[in-house]
């Protein structure tokens, strides 16, 4: 027996949310305060009302009409409230939370619906049940199993312990189960404990030792004079050293506090609900805890967590994410790890990358790290030109790891963020390239299509984003000659001259430079390359040698050897320059230009162009 699922209505932050329940491990996340711990509160509540219409024989339900049956609000402690209205999402102050429990075939929805007086502000809450057949049903079920009500459903909680009460009282097994059932576990720990048979306690204490790896013992020094003596003296030991439970580190006590539990979960279904229990526990023992975790038999378990190391160790079909798009939508979303796999590699864990994409308006795919490390940049320096000049749009980037199948890549990578979010904008930018501008553009429109609307696709002015530098030789001259302390003019000759060869070479089909590129060419011509099926290579030199289109030529081969030329002609090359890659040489070149950016007037247009698309910049 499980609980298939949830539904919550107007309840607290919930409009109407819907969870469809792993029937074995649950581990919730999302932003702070988006309303996970609601989803405890809203089991707990609803195990409340459950147990108060038990009728005395224990084998079915008083009928709960809302006349007289309540909750006091003194009650509600395991509830994060002030007022009574903090109960509901919106009047009229009416919520209903419905419970799914499911036993192979069998399913039972039990419902209850809670609302306040409309005299008496945080009195009590009335409570009664919708379609009181289905508890009847469930009542008749269990009887025929010869379970007792009280004895088919359990609740417990455990939340994040950095530490336990000084001194803690001997008590009896009802007033530790109150504890627990009302969110203050915790405060009964070392009860929890002392009242463990030995089999059992020395189970637990093999369990925080594998957590923990160190080897722990318990020892209570008055467990049989509970009837004198008013407290417990519990002591720990780690093999050198004993001393009271409460001198330990709020760690171990998270530890101690989750696997304590355990031993009071007899009931025909026992939910643990664990709020953090990551929360006090370095990052090398979680995967240890979770372990541990697993092997709580006879439970279903529900985690909320905050950590990524925590995160990734989970299997298929236990992650579950909560945002505003789920809570808009009423359901919360299932993640496919699998599916994650290559978002968490961009975007760092799980959590990091869903926290990066929740409060962004924007993903940009690009082809590689350097994109997004020049944007970055380009950006600094223009907030530090124009610092009023602000972006309009949150950003966040998604490597795609070169222009090999891109379409297919952005297809599947757009698809899987609209699971999660449906008002997010996409933008794609990339190297053009051996694409001529006539390919260019129709492959910008099929990109557009996969995105949607109010998606940007950009292509940068040149083969790559370095070649940029070279669509604007006045700018580049200046930049050359500022980098450099050579007069403009000097400069200026150099670059008419190195132009002029490059054309020339690029003209003539026994050139190194022309059989070069041909090679290059033919090499990106294939399947993963659908942009290049209708270009052949002379169209695109066509293309690269009318007027202005030079930069077009400007591979991080030729960037290259523009730079070698450039300090050769003025001066002695080093060897360190020699021995230097393409890559790195082009990457050097182009953040000298961004480094030498100081006013407005000095940024190429298609730099402030890229801004403009990506940040919305004026």
């Amino acid at each position: 027996m499980h609980l298939k699922s949830i539904q919550i209505k107007n309840f607290k932050g919930f409009k109407n949310l819907s969870f469809e329940c792993n029937q074995n491990f649950n581990v919730v996340i999302g932003e702070n305060n988006i309303g996970k711990s609601t989803i405890f509160e809203a089991l707990l509540i609803w195990e409340s009302c459950f147990k108060r219409i038990i009728n005395a024989k224990r084998t079915n339900f008083y009928k709960a009409d809302g006349g007289n049956t309540y909750i006091p609000f003194g009650d509600l402690t395991f509830i994060r409230l002030i007022n009574d209205t903090d109960l509901f999402f919106e009047a009229p102050n009416q919520a209903r939370i419905t419970v799914n429990i499911k036993d192979k075939e069998n399913v039972f929805a039990l419902t209850f619906e809670l609302s306040k007086p409309k005299s008496i502000s945080n009195s009590y809450l009335r409570f009664k049940t919708i379609n009181h057949k289905e508890f009847e049903k469930f009542a008749s079920f269990l009887k025929h199993k010869q379970i007792k009500l009280d004895e088919a459903i359990f609740i417990y909680q455990t939340k994040p312990v950095s530490n336990i009460l000084n001194k803690e009282p001997f008590m009896n097994s009802g007033q530790v189960l109150k504890k627990i059932s009302i969110g203050k576990s915790g405060e009964v720990l070392r009860n929890k404990i002392i009242k463990k048979k030995a089999t059992n306690r020395t189970n637990l204490e093999n369990q925080i030792s594998k957590v923990l790896n160190q080897k722990i013992n318990f020892y209570c020094t008055n467990e049989k004079r509970f009837q004198k003596d008013e407290y417990i003296d519990l002591k720990v030991s780690n093999g050198t050293k004993n001393l009271d439970i409460h001198l330990q580190g709020s760690g171990f006590l998270q530890v101690a506090e989750i696997f304590s539990t355990i031993d009071y979960l007899e009931n025909a279904m026992n939910i643990l609900l664990i709020d953090e229990p990551d929360s006090h526990i370095h990052a090398k023992l979680q995967k240890k805890l979770l372990q541990e975790l697993r092997l709580i038999n006879n439970t279903q378990t529900f985690v909320i967590s905050h950590n990524d190391t925590f995160v990734s160790e989970l299997n298929p079909d236990e992650l579950f994410y909560l945002n505003n798009e789920s809570k808009n939508e009423g359901a919360i979303k299932r993640l496919d790890l699998k599916n994650f796999d290559k978002i968490k590699k961009e975007l760092g864990g799980i959590i990091v990358a869903l926290d990066k994409l929740n409060y962004t308006h924007k993903v940009c795919f690009v082809e590689g790290d350097d994109d997004i490390e020049y944007i970055n940049r380009l950006l600094k320096k223009h907030l530090k030109i124009e610092p009023e000049n602000k972006p309009k749009k949150e950003v966040v980037f998604y490597h795609l790891r070169g222009k090999d199948f891109l379409l297919k890549k952005i297809d599947h990578n757009k698809r899987l963020l609209s699971q999660l979010f449906k008002d997010k904008s996409y933008a794609v930018i990339y190297d053009k390239d051996f694409s001529t501008e006539n390919s260019c553009n129709d492959f910008n429109q099929e990109i557009s299509r996969k995105l949607g609307n109010n998606s940007n696709v950009y292509t940068h002015n040149g083969y790559c984003i370095e070649s940029t530098i070279f669509s604007d030789l006045e700018k580049l001259c200046e930049f050359l000659s500022n980098w450099s302390g050579i007069s403009k003019l000097r400069v200026h000759f150099f670059i008419e001259e190195f132009f002029s060869n490059i054309n020339f070479d690029f003209s003539t089909h026994t050139s190194k430079y022309y059989k070069d590129f041909e090679i290059k060419f033919n090499g990106q011509k294939k399947e993963s390359r659908p942009e290049l099926n209708t270009v052949n290579y002379n169209d695109f030199l066509a293309n690269a040698l009318e007027a202005g289109n030079s930069h077009y030529l400007f591979n991080k081969s030729l960037i290259s050897d523009f730079y070698k030329c450039f300090k050769n002609h003025f001066s002695t090359i080093d060897s360190d320059l020699l021995s230097k890659t393409s890559e790195d040489l082009s990457s050097e070149l182009f953040n000298s230009y961004i480094e030498n950016i100081s006013k407005s007037r000095d940024f190429i247009d298609c730099s402030k162009e890229l801004l403009k698309v990506l940040y919305e910049i004026d």
